[in-house]
């Protein structure tokens, strides 16, 4: 106890605690992942309890409505993935709209936002707002790049300075990638829209929120435990695994890794009051009439033909199938991108929307098999930021990148580049495609979208993998080049690396 009172003691012991929860936190997600023999919820909750034995006081309570959150999570969720009043998506079938014509939602939202911004846009060009007719303003998106939290915060920021030079208030939509769609996230939450200056909010929660590393136990704790609703807290970080594990759909450690981020990033002072920030249909009450520009997310799936295959049934109907897939399978790879948004997610490649509230459910010829509640923002943003979830060739890619210009470098790209000779262009294209870090899973909504016969490609896949689309690029140029959307002005911030 004498000791405990001394500074240099309690610098000593703060550096042992931290060292000590990384090492416990990172075994236990390691154990999560590796191990099938109990539940993940059940190895979790060992792994927490764990750390909070060795570093937390007995008497330190909000701890321990954590941990008991944890052993109450089951019992706490469950009843509600049947309940039409918590999710009252549960009493609705969606079937997939085959067109790329603007959903009739968002047509209503451009008209009321560019009423609504008419003073700002006079304003802020120097004339008269009678002079100004909603046809003559421009269709102005804003837009940031992947980056991780730099990304995140970086565009805030940038946001901030156009909100102060009065351009932010003359915008129609505003997408993001990667850290920027983390930023839209909670831009369009409680945590920044209850303040009269949402974007000043969200630097003000950044400072506050961000002293932690993503994996720190110790940061997670105190980030599920420092609130006025530690049950709220776990429920709706956590609760979404627990959701999407109903659904028959495997988890993955990206799965986990949206959680987390929605630990960090997602949670105010009182998450018994943030249950509809963990929805992204529901960020459409902060477009009505047209009072905020329409947020834009994007996500790619690597198209990988050498995955292909059909059903030996359907398969019988094509005839020479064997030739047919051993050519079908030397196509070239490419990503297709994604759309979210808080009406619609979908793809233009694909022409294939589907309502924001039925992304994750079971879909088969253009219509859901079954009806599940809403997937978890903390997951699809998880989702949307999976860069550890990238083909190999990426990760070659940014190693290559990062090596100093030398002999090191110039000796490991002659091996790898005779080693990929070697094995052939199909060999090596499989390869440079595997995914290293598995993709988070969930079921595609095309799935045998069109009448048989099937065809091989991404309709014939009952699941795909969608993930960060900085893979591809590191711009979200996808939904603003949307063939029925008539943007006249792209305003974006590069933050990548």
């Amino acid at each position: 106890i004498k000791d405990l009172r001394t500074v240099d003691y309690k610098i000593s012991l703060t550096t042992t605690i931290v060292n000590e929860i990384h090492v416990s936190w990172s075994k236990s997600l390691e154990a999560i992942v590796l191990r099938n023999s109990r539940s993940w919820l059940e190895q979790l909750r060992e792994g927490l309890e764990k750390v909070v034995d060795k570093i937390v006081p007995d008497n330190f309570q909000l701890d321990e409505k954590v941990i008991k959150a944890f052993k109450d999570l089951d019992d706490i969720v469950e009843p509600k993935l049947k309940d039409a009043t918590v999710h009252p998506e549960l009493e609705w079938d969606a079937v997939v709209r085959k067109s790329n014509d603007l959903c009739e939602e968002e047509v209503k939202f451009v008209r009321e936002r560019k009423v609504f911004i008419r003073e700002a846009f006079a304003k802020y060009v120097g004339v008269d707002v009678s002079e100004i007719h909603v046809d003559d303003i421009p269709e102005i998106t804003f837009m940031g790049s992947g980056g991780g939290f730099r990304a995140m915060i970086a565009v805030t920021a940038y946001f901030s300075c156009l909100k102060e030079a009065g351009l932010y208030d003359c915008g129609v939509y505003i997408s993001g990638l990667s850290g920027s769609c983390w930023n839209l996230a909670q831009l369009y939450s409680s945590v920044a829209q209850l303040h009269e200056n949402p974007l000043q909010a969200l630097i003000e929660f950044y400072q506050t929120k961000l002293g932690h590393g993503l994996a720190s136990g110790h940061g997670v704790l105190m980030n599920l435990a420092q609130n006025a609703s530690p049950e709220s807290a776990v429920e709706l970080t956590f609760g979404g695994l627990l959701q999407k594990k109903n659904t028959g759909m495997k988890l993955t450690i990206m799965d986990l890794y949206g959680a987390l981020l929605a630990v960090k990033l997602m949670l105010g002072s009182d998450p018994s009051k943030q249950h509809s920030d963990f929805k992204l249909s529901h960020q459409r009450k902060y477009l009505e009439g047209g009072k905020n520009m329409m947020p834009l997310y994007v996500a790619v799936e690597q198209i990988r033909p050498w995955k292909d295959s059909l059903e030996p049934e359907d398969a019988a109907l094509i005839p020479n199938y064997e030739q047919v897939l051993e050519e079908h399978k030397k196509k070239p790879d490419h990503y297709r991108w994604y759309e979210f948004n808080p009406y619609e997610v979908g793809s233009d490649e694909a022409t294939a929307w589907i309502p924001a509230w039925a992304f994750g459910r079971k879909f088969e010829s253009g219509k859901s098999l079954e009806r599940h509640p809403e997937q978890n923002l903390g997951l699809l943003i998880g989702l949307i930021g999976a860069a550890p979830s990238g083909p190999l060739i990426s990760d070659i890619t940014q190693f290559l990148l990062l090596l100093p210009e030398g002999k090191f470098k110039t000796e490991f790209k002659k091996t790898y580049d005779e080693a990929m000779e070697k094995i052939g262009p199909y060999k090596k294209q499989e390869f440079e495609g595997m995914h290293p870090v598995s993709q988070p899973q969930n079921y595609s909504f095309i799935y045998r979208l069109n009448p048989p016969p099937y065809e091989l490609g991404p309709t014939n896949n009952k699941k795909f993998g969608l993930i960060d689309s900085g893979v591809s690029n590191d711009f979200p140029m996808y939904p603003i080049t949307h063939p029925n959307r008539k943007i006249d002005v792209v305003i974006g911030f590069d933050c990548s690396s």
